[in-house]
């Protein structure tokens, strides 16, 4: 009897002993990831900017906005102070690596200064978050590309329909043209000049546009047969507004998961040169897959530190 309870005492002990050095080593540390995206936006005065990062564990001090002191962007060359506006769980149960992790979003705007017209680009970005604690968290975040800009009412161009055409790649779907109706609202001729972005990763074939007087569908390839051998070529486009245009994007390296830019559209009208500006338009679901991302997700560990 003495050996069944002593033994029933070692069970208690050495199990004990398990859950205090898990549960010790699941408050010591706190895994965290984020994932590379490019960032390309037109920054209107109330324009701001989200990033996500996701923790597996929502109950620490690293998600409690009152506990940050400063925030700035980063690379190699270039730091700007940012205005925390929200930090906030918008997601919970989100698997990655056999274990569940919560989706936080951290919404930024810039500082109170003049950066009207400004082309600001930061690659390699990294997002510097300090707290009260002395704590900092630096994580990678991707590329910027932001045009500083305001967007005034043109009274020549516009445009009615506008959608992204895409392409499958090594069984992955990337965006590979953008759709457009135009809109003249004038009586004359109006020529288009050029078309393009802030992200610097892609350009605008305007040589070998496709055109139809009905709404195109299915993938680029089904519409321009030599898509994968277009090179970025430039020509002058008068504008057609009866019918739907698809402009091939060029990656002027590898494929890259886009999702939304801006597009300024530059056209003359009467021995004049005029640039429409397109707010930063969703072209494709920003659902982000994480099987897709392989190569561009950071992960990282906080130790908490032992006090005294």
């Amino acid at each position: 009897m003495k050996r069944v309870i002593l033994l029933v005492v070692v069970l208690y002990i050495v199990v004990g002993t398990v859950l205090i050095f898990v549960i010790d080593e699941k408050k010591s540390t706190i895994k965290y990831f984020t994932v590379d995206l490019d960032y390309s936006r037109l920054m209107t005065d109330s324009e701001k900017l989200t990033f996500s990062i996701f923790f597996n564990d929502n109950s620490n001090f690293l998600v409690d906005k009152n506990n940050i002191t400063s925030i700035a962007l980063r690379n190699y060359d270039t730091e700007i102070s940012l205005d925390l506006i929200s930090f906030t769980e918008v997601d919970s149960n989100l698997q990655y690596q056999d274990e569940m992790y919560f989706q936080y979003l951290i919404e930024v705007e810039f500082e109170t200064i003049n950066m009207q017209e400004l082309e600001l680009v930061i690659e390699d970005a990294f997002l510097d978050i300090s707290y009260i604690n002395s704590v900092d968290l630096s994580v990678s975040v991707g590329d910027l590309y932001l045009t500083f800009s305001s967007i005034e009412v043109d009274n020549y161009l516009d445009y009615v329909s506008l959608s992204g055409i895409t392409e499958l790649v090594e069984g992955n779907e990337y965006l590979a043209g953008v759709m457009i109706k135009f809109n003249n609202l004038t009586n004359g001729e109006i020529i288009v000049n050029d078309i393009y972005t802030n992200n610097l990763k892609i350009g605008f074939n305007l040589k070998d546009y496709y055109y139809s007087e009905t709404k195109p569908s299915g993938k680029i390839s089904e519409l321009i047969n030599n898509y994968s051998s277009l090179k970025l070529e430039k020509t002058t486009v008068i504008i057609n507004d009866e019918g739907y245009y698809v402009f091939p994007i060029i990656y002027l390296d590898s494929f890259e998961k886009l999702f939304r830019f801006p597009l300024f559209i530059e056209y003359s009208y009467n021995g004049k040169t005029y640039r429409l500006n397109i707010d930063d338009y969703l072209f494709l679901n920003e659902t982000v897959n994480f099987n897709e991302y392989v190569g561009h997700i950071n992960s990282y560990i906080y130790q908490y530190q032992e006090s005294n």
